[in-house]
C-alpha cells in the first residue's frame, strides 16, 4: 500500500487492486495522472463541498472513475448517476466490495470510514475540535460540545489508516482534536495529519510522550509519498 498526499486534505491510497482518493482538490506533484495510468479502478470520496476539498468538475477530470461517493451537500458538477452515491452522516453505503460508514463533521459535510477487503480507512474531512483562541468563550464552548457529540460515534470503529486534521492556524489548540480521537481509538497502522496550513506539524512534548506508540507520518509536504518511492507495503 502507498499513500500520496496530494494537497491539504486530499490524499490517495493505492492498494494492490484499487486506488481510493479522498477530498481531491489540487495535485501539484501530478500523482493522479500516474495513478490513472496504472489501470487500477479509481474510487473518489468527497467529505464536503468546501473548495479546498471538492472540485465540481471531478467527473470531467476523471471520466473513467469506477465510482464517486459524495456528501449530499456537494453541489454542481455532472456526475454519472450509475456510478455516483450521495450520502450523509448516519448512513452506510456499499461501493463494489467496500462498505462506507458515514459519520458527522464539526464544520461541513461528513467523515468516512471505508472498509476494503484488506484495509480500513478513516478520513475525518473537517471533523475536528475547531477551537479558536480569539473567539468568544460561548462560541468555543458550543464547538467543544459539538465536537464531543460527533466524535463519539466516529470512534466506534478502529481503522488501519487515519487521516485527521492538525491545522496550525489553531495555534496551541491544533492538537486537541487528534488527541481526543486517539484517546478513544488508535490506528493500527498509521496516522496521517491533514488540513495543514503552514509548516509541517511538529508534535508537542505531551503528544510525543502520550502517543509514543502511535505510528505517524510527520514532516510531510504536499506531494510526498508514504512509504518512499520504490517501496510498496501492504
Amino acid at each position: 500500500m502507498k499513500i500520496y498526499l496530494l494537497a491539504h486534505s486530499g490524499v490517495a491510497v493505492e492498494q494492490e487492486d484499487r486506488i481510493l482518493v479522498f477530498d481531491y482538490w489540487r495535485d501539484p506533484a501530478q500523482h493522479l495522472p500516474a495513478l490513472r495510468a496504472t489501470g487500477k479502478p479509481l474510487y473518489f470520496f468527497v467529505t464536503h463541498e468546501h473548495a479546498d476539498h471538492y472540485r465540481s468538475d471531478l467527473a470531467e477530470l476523471v471520466p473513467e472513475a469506477a465510482a464517486f461517493v459524495l456528501d449530499r451537500d456537494c453541489r454542481g458538477g455532472a456526475f454519472p448517476a450509475a456510478r455516483t452515491q450521495y450520502t450523509g452522516p448516519g448512513e452506510e453505503v456499499t461501493v463494489a466490495d467496500m462498505t462506507v460508514y458515514v459519520y458527522g463533521s464539526t464544520d461541513a459535510g461528513s467523515s468516512f470510514f471505508v472498509t476494503t477487503p484488506t484495509t480500513t480507512i478513516f478520513h475525518a474531512g473537517d471533523l475536528n475540535w475547531w477551537h479558536w483562541t480569539g473567539d468568544p468563550d460561548a462560541a468555543n464552548e458550543e464547538m467543544r460540545e459539538f465536537f464531543f457529540r460527533e466524535l463519539l460515534p466516529a470512534t466506534a470503529r478502529t481503522a488501519d489508516i487515519v487521516f485527521f486534521p492538525v491545522d496550525d492556524r489553531q495555534g496551541p489548540a491544533q492538537e486537541w482534536g487528534v488527541i481526543e480521537y486517539l484517546q478513544r481509538t488508535t490506528p493500527r497502522r498509521l496516522l496521517v495529519p491533514i488540513h495543514r496550513n503552514g509548516t509541517p506539524w511538529a508534535p508537542s512534548l505531551y503528544w510525543r510522550w502520550r502517543f509514543a506508540d502511535v505510528p505517524v507520518w510527520l514532516g510531510l509536504h504536499d506531494g510526498e509519498v508514504y512509504p518512499p518511492e520504490g517501496e510498496m507495503n501492504e
